[in-house]
């Protein structure tokens, strides 16, 4: 198992989740995300369909792009969708960061954190390795 597949493969099921969430089930999304009885999204601003189907074709977008760099097993692939990847979760988690007060207690403003943190690792680690090792 290698770290550059490991981190494209959890960029792009992550990413995956939330575009398709999003995307095609924009209210569901705004009431039930993250899921298992919280509720984070419609904790931060009222509901915008335009809004979150637009995330949600951004996240898709670039899981297909990490998917492609996953069964293409191209080095540049998985840098190029690293790189969207990092531009679209640095601010993502810097908002979050700025704004965690709208999570109703520290478990959940410490899962937020670390999902979100996930993400631009996985960005990272792919660059970092320069997108080696995506054909191991």
């Amino acid at each position: 198992m290698n770290p550059t597949r490991v981190a494209l493969g959890y960029q792009m099921f992550s990413l995956g989740l939330v575009g398709v969430w999003a995307l095609f089930f924009p209210l569901s999304f705004y009431q039930d995300f993250p899921g298992l009885g919280m509720r984070w999204v419609s904790l931060d601003g009222a509901y915008n369909e335009h809004l979150i189907r637009d995330v949600g074709s951004l996240n898709l977008g670039i899981s297909l792009a990490t998917l492609y760099a996953l069964v293409s097993k191209n080095p540049a692939s998985a840098i190029a969708s690293a790189i969207a990847a990092l531009v679209y979760s640095l601010p993502h988690l810097l908002y979050h960061a700025h704004h965690i007060q709208v999570l109703p207690n520290v478990f959940e403003q410490g899962l937020n954190m670390v999902l979100l943190g996930a993400n631009l690792v996985a960005s990272l680690l792919i660059l970092y390795k320069r997108g080696a090792y995506v054909s191991a």
